[in-house]
């Protein structure tokens, strides 16, 4: 999913400028696997084993997100969802389970998108979310 995330405010469709000199925003991940699991999830909720990371310096604003859905041709996508994917976001740590922001997401053809975006701050984890499949029977 590295290559495939998007957080961009400079796209055609964006029309955001940013004010502040030297701001900037960059993420990464903990390298954890491409697969739903429900360890440090939200009640009721799967979350992606791949967890990232906001650094950020000044005040960025507002970023688009955008990721493939398993349908994409894309070779890096979220696994196969229930229903809706969810960005969820936390400020303290990386366990989702408690305290967690969940946001959902729009699926636009086959991409996940946050179109109102959202305004990370520096130190902040996300990651992505779905329905708990309902037991076989």
């Amino acid at each position: 999913m590295d290559n495939n995330f998007t957080a961009a405010n400079n796209d055609a469709v964006r029309t955001t400028i940013h004010t502040n000199d030297l701001s900037f925003m960059t993420w990464a991940n903990n390298d954890g696997i491409n697969s739903w699991i429900q360890t440090d999830a939200p009640s009721n909720r799967q979350i992606l084993g791949r967890t990232w990371k906001i650094n950020e310096t000044a005040t960025v604003g507002s970023v688009y997100i955008s990721v493939p859905d398993n349908s994409s041709t894309k070779t890096t996508k979220l696994p196969t969802e229930q229903t809706t994917v969810y960005l969820l976001t936390k400020t303290t740590d990386s366990d989702f389970s408690v305290g967690a922001t969940e946001t959902a997401l729009t699926l636009n053809g086959t991409q996940w998108e946050l179109p109102a975006g959202v305004n990370f701050t520096d130190a902040e984890y996300f990651t992505f979310a779905t329905e708990i499949p309902p037991a076989p029977g």
